[in-house]
């Protein structure tokens, strides 16, 4: 009787771990996706202020020149300014190429896109030597409000990255904006304009977006919004005029805009 009563107990002991396996597994798999899962590459550098998040790579058949997209965080205390990458693929190296932002602040994120000429096929591997430049701002004495003088220094890193192929050169990076109304009423009853960042498709967290406006109709709650685990920033609009205007959602040199009316 005791043999068959431990055997029933050991039995619910399996099921009960059963259960709280699957549940685990079923939070694991509805937490919304990062940019990383979308990005077969990795890539550190050796300043552990600025950390490689994710790293993709896409060669157009057509043109055979390929795209590296690289999503960056600011891992340090300060500020950083006038971000620039480039990468060396055996004997040869790409061009420098800006980050957007050109600012970013301690946390935020940073994409980086570098484009290679010829001399790379899709399903190829790539690894070496890349390189990242940027100002620190608490190391300068010329800093503003959204940048920071100096002479900036270069960091070593590494990557490796499997190629990805298409017949065009896909866009890796966008940013789309939407608004609860496109038409709301001029008496400042307040709409909310969203905008969303994505990379291949997966949201990018902690990056700033900037909303402006074409004219001066509409006043803007939240000028400078932080993207959510989503990739969404979003802030109110209202205004006392009527009339139309043109909402634009900025990333660095990454835009979307949104056309609203007052009535």
């Amino acid at each position: 009787m005791a043999e068959a009563q431990s055997g029933v107990e050991y039995i619910a002991v399996i099921t009960i771990a059963l259960l709280i396996l699957m549940v685990v597994v079923a939070v694991v798999f509805s937490i919304t996706p990062s940019a990383i899962s979308a990005a077969p590459g990795v890539c550190s550098f050796v300043e552990p202020q600025v950390s490689c998040d994710s790293l993709m790579a896409v060669v157009n058949t057509n043109t055979h020149n390929t795209l590296v997209v690289m999503e960056l965080t600011n891992s340090g205390e300060y500020a950083l300014s006038s971000m620039n990458t480039y990468m060396y693929i055996g004997q040869w190296n790409s061009s420098s190429f800006a980050c957007s932002p050109s600012y970013v602040k301690p946390g935020s994120t940073a994409i980086c896109e570098i484009t290679l000429v010829g001399n790379v096929v899709g399903g190829e591997s790539l690894s070496g030597y890349m390189y990242t430049s940027f100002n620190s701002c608490g190391l300068s004495t010329q800093n503003t409000a959204n940048s920071c003088g100096g002479v900036p220094t270069k960091y070593e890193g590494s990557y490796k990255v499997q190629v990805q192929s298409s017949k065009t050169q896909q866009n890796l990076i966008s940013l789309s904006i939407s608004a609860s109304s496109p038409s709301v009423l001029s008496n400042c009853e307040t709409d909310n304009v969203s905008a969303q960042l994505k990379f291949n498709g997966y949201p990018i967290r902690s990056a700033d977006i900037a909303f402006t406006s074409n004219n001066l109709l509409p006043k803007i709650y939240s000028p400078i919004a932080v993207t959510n685990s989503n990739g969404i920033a979003s802030t109110d609009i209202c205004s006392y005029t009527v009339g139309s205007s043109e909402i634009v959602a900025s990333f660095g040199s990454y835009n979307g805009e949104y056309q609203i009316s007052f009535t």
